[in-house]
């Protein structure tokens, strides 16, 4: 009885000893970056959507000192390859933006982002083609855990999947966006309310303000 005892303290001791082994090889790694401390870093996306499109211009900052750095004062343009120009215009903290109509953002014409920084320096991308979007075959959605490192236990939220196909082989990459919008229901019910002034249910069907 006593060298079961023992030996269940020794095993206990063991585990301890290399659980704070563990502990002690998390180190903190500081690397000296200094070369990369002043860096242009141009953010844009061009959509097929009409309406505002938005290019950001900033520059890095060192890792001791994570700050945003808005590069502001460029030159910013969109060119496309029929000889069209499209200026850009700030807003005073790194944003570029410009409002495209339908007719401007056509299908299979090709784009190029131009950046003029203060010093001078010229930023051009290639040309790119503007590609019809692949019809959604599906849209599903679940309320599932998420995993990460950060929260080991997971996360509870909702998942959700898109499946597409493009018959024409080109897409290589997708992009989605959502909207999140909310209806609540509230459990009690509702006999007026005030927009200005006391209005009772009945008054604002008869109003036609309300339906049902």
């Amino acid at each position: 009885m006593m060298q079961s005892q023992k030996n269940y303290i020794v095993a206990v001791f063991a585990i301890l000893s290399v659980i704070g082994g563990l502990y002690s090889c998390v180190e903190p790694f500081s690397p000296s970056v200094k070369k990369y401390n002043d860096i242009i870093v141009i953010d844009g996306t061009l959509t097929g959507e009409q309406g505002i499109q938005r290019v950001t211009v900033s520059r890095t900052s060192s890792l001791t000192d994570s700050i945003y750095k808005p590069e502001n004062g460029c030159t910013v343009t969109i060119l496309d390859d029929q000889g069209n120009i499209y200026d850009l215009t700030g807003d005073g903290n790194g944003n570029y933006t410009t409002e495209f109509s339908s007719e401007q953002l056509q299908h299979g014409t090709s784009y190029m982002l131009r950046v003029i920084d203060n010093g001078g320096d010229v930023f051009e991308s290639d040309y790119q083609e503007l590609l019809s979007p692949p019809t959604i075959d599906s849209l599903t959605a679940g309320y599932e855990p998420k995993y990460t490192a950060e929260v080991p236990e997971g996360l509870n939220g909702c998942q959700f999947y898109v499946n597409t196909s493009d018959h024409s082989g080109k897409t290589r990459y997708y992009r989605w966006s959502m909207q999140e919008t909310w209806e609540y229901h509230s459990i009690y019910k509702v006999g007026a309310m005030w927009d200005g002034s006391y209005m009772t249910i009945t008054t604002l069907r008869k109003t036609g303000r309300l339906a049902g």
